[in-house]
């Protein structure tokens, strides 16, 4: 799970070096990958799309990953975001 703050477009370049550097981490390279886009009821947040595609999630092609907005002051999102993980967790599933 990888949590970003999508009001803070300044530090995302950094939060894409950052995500990059932990997935070529050896215990993570057959993992799945949650993304949570945070603060998405802050006006001037980056929509969904626009931190996928800094982050370069569609670059990811040998791993399942999604990503999700979210609002941790409401909530809002991650509920969804949780039941995504469990069931790519679950045995199984992969």
């Amino acid at each position: 799970m990888y949590v970003v703050d999508s009001q803070d477009a300044n530090r995302m370049g950094i939060a894409k070096d950052e995500l990059a550097a932990m997935l070529e981490e050896e215990e993570l390279k057959n993992t799945s990958l949650l993304v949570i886009a945070n603060k998405q009821d802050m006006e001037g947040a980056l929509t969904v799309t626009q931190v996928s595609d800094i982050l370069g999630l569609s670059l990811l092609k040998n791993r399942q990953w999604t990503i999700f907005k979210c609002s941790a002051l409401t909530g809002e999102g991650l509920t969804d975001a949780m039941d995504w993980l469990v069931d790519i967790i679950s045995p199984g599933k992969k």
